[in-house]
């Protein structure tokens, strides 16, 4: 009976270890998040673990203690808020210093006010690149993934019931027959940083839109279900066509990506982008050459989007990583 309660008293003792390592973690913040910034837990599907050195790497990770979401109403405020952080658009362009793991929920409201042009592609840059960084992220550890549970049925292993269930759901979120690994690869990538930038400025006028604003909808994207999205104002009669709106920018990131790898009218995109992934090299103006179907304008949009990259140096950000530090 004795050591039973000391086995027992050494187990309390490592559950109360294990729960205040978890509500320290959780209570910490970077000082540089300005009292107008309202924390939002971040629900990103993927994520790189922190280990945490104080119970050593075999009971349990905890996730990486710096990453959240921010909403500041005020873009003098968010402005301040990556000022503090060090986060120059400047320094990531030239290649002097990545990105920040700092995700922004909303665009300011304000943000159409911003005087300074370049300071407002400057502001709108930094909001969205963070994002498309962590979905694409979140993908390659998916192909990762993929690829590993692709050997294992190559060589007639069994799956785990996680990885079953996982296999089955992407699989039919892209309708896809089970097992087409190689089909799966083909959609399930990532977009180059330019191009999605390029395009989300375009369709959201720097972030300006009433539909970026109210709906965190920064590429545009129709829906038909009645209530999903705000009514373009100048909608046609007869049209029954929406804006889709968002709860986050993250969302809107991660279905405008999702978008591009599953509609039948980017399978020229997709099979452009296989090629390119083979020689290890994304070029976003050949890529951005292939989505003519993407507006109504066709041809004019795509020469409007690789405008707006070359203009802005947006293909400078394609390979830009995430910092190793806050």
């Amino acid at each position: 009976m004795e050591e039973k309660n000391t086995y027992l008293g050494r187990l309390r003792n490592l559950v109360f270890v294990v729960i205040g390592v978890v509500i320290i973690s959780q209570l910490f913040v970077p000082s540089f998040v300005t009292h107008s910034a309202t924390l939002i837990k971040t629900k990103f599907s993927n994520r790189s673990n922190f280990v945490s050195p104080a119970i050593g790497p075999n009971l349990f990770k905890l996730n990486y203690s710096n990453e959240f979401a921010i909403f500041v109403p005020s873009s003098g405020d968010l402005i301040k808020t990556f000022d503090k952080a060090n986060f120059q658009l400047k320094n990531v362009i030239n290649g002097k210093d990545s990105v920040p793991r700092i995700y922004v929920s909303k665009l300011p409201h304000d943000i159409g006010k911003v005087v300074s042009i370049n300071q407002k592609k400057s502001l709108y840059i930094r909001i969205l690149l963070p994002l498309i960084l962590q979905v694409n992220e979140d993908i390659e550890n998916d192909r990762d993934l993929i690829r590993s549970l692709m050997n294992k049925h190559k060589h007639e292993l069994k799956f785990s019931v996680s990885e079953a269930s996982w296999l089955i759901k992407i699989f039919e979120r892209y309708d896809l027959k089970l097992y087409d690994f190689k089909g799966l690869l083909i959609r399930h990538d990532i977009i180059p940083p330019s191009l999605a930038l390029a395009q989300s400025i375009i369709e959201s006028g720097w972030g300006t839109s009433r539909f970026a604003i109210n709906g965190n909808a920064i590429f545009g994207q129709w829906t038909f279900k009645t209530g999903t999205g705000l009514v373009p104002l100048k909608r046609s009669p007869g049209k029954a066509h929406e804006i889709k709106s968002f709860d986050k920018l993250e969302h809107s990131v991660e279905q405008y990506i999702f978008n591009l790898n599953y509609h039948r009218a980017y399978k020229e995109f997709r099979n452009l982008r296989e090629k390119m992934r083979k020689g290890n090299k994304f070029d976003s103006f050949s890529l951005a050459g292939t989505l003519e179907s993407y507006s109504e304008k066709r041809d004019s949009y795509v020469e409007l989007v690789k405008l707006i990259m070359q203009s802005n140096n947006l293909n400078r950000l394609d390979t830009v990583k995430f910092r190793e530090y806050f």
